[in-house]
């Protein structure tokens, strides 16, 4: 059953007038081209035309939001002049509240999320020790055949899938495996406070991407580096139980980019 509900609010364009329709059913969240920006506010992901002033609009949802998100995430659909909104998860606000900052490898027009490896992750533990796919701080996120992928989305739903992490130490080199990928290991020399599992994330820049001519360069610095790298979070179940994946799925695969 859907019913029709109005609402007014006061912004810096004056005075908003929405109509809404709700339903029972929860709406699917509505995909929007990437030339969009986006501003996350109070456990919403809005997102408006990136030349629609997005610095105005984030300090007007920063005085007026908590009032009016409640209301809001009973209406995801809702459009709002330039702007629409779809409800984020906790986590997903939390990590799109950083820096917003741009791609390095122009193939991707994804703009990452600045993060760290342990954050990226999550604290939850396997019985083996490592990183559970449940914890990870971004759901949903990759799976499947995606890590194939050419090209892949910057949101699943409201969720980013790029992200970006600095300073982190090159601690194994895997090689060159029979499909093409080269794959290395990394973890956060910072957080000598967690086991090494826990601080440890997979990269493998995908041959797909090697063999289209997008891939960064497969000559890395050697073990003991330090590199920045942005890639899309997936998660691999098929090495959960061997200590050289950190017995955790967790991975930046495709990496998209390095920088040493």
């Amino acid at each position: 059953m859907r019913r029709l509900s109005t609402m007014c609010v006061a912004g810096f364009m004056g005075a908003i007038c929405v109509l809404a329709v709700s339903s029972a059913v929860p709406a699917r969240p509505l995909a929007l081209p990437q030339s969009f920006g986006d501003v996350a506010v109070n456990g919403l992901l809005w997102r408006g035309h990136r030349f629609h002033d997005v610095r105005r609009f984030s300090t007007w949802l920063g005085r007026h939001g908590t009032t009016y998100a409640a209301w809001a995430r009973r209406h995801p659909t809702l459009s709002l002049g330039l702007w629409q909104h779809v409800a984020c998860p906790p986590g997903c606000a939390a990590a799109l509240a950083g820096p917003r900052l741009r791609s390095w490898n122009p193939h991707t027009r994804c703009k990452p999320i600045l993060t760290t490896i342990p954050r990226v992750i999550g604290s939850r533990r396997s019985p083996l020790g490592g990183a559970t796919e449940a914890g990870g701080l971004l759901q949903p996120h990759l799976t499947g055949t995606s890590r194939r992928a050419l090209d892949l989305p910057c949101l699943n739903g409201a969720t980013p899938s790029f992200v970006e992490i600095h300073d982190v130490q090159i601690t194994a080199d895997l090689g060159s495996p029979p499909d093409g990928d080269r794959v290395f290991n990394v973890t956060d020399p910072r957080r000598l406070d967690l086991p090494e599992h826990m601080r440890t994330v997979h990269l493998e820049i995908s041959g797909t991407w090697r063999d289209a001519g997008v891939a960064p360069s497969t000559v890395l610095p050697p073990v003991g580096s330090r590199v920045d790298v942005q890639g899309f979070l997936y998660w691999d179940p098929e090495h959960t139980d061997e200590a050289w994946h950190s017995f955790s799925g967790w991975e930046l695969h495709p990496l998209a980019a390095w920088r040493a």
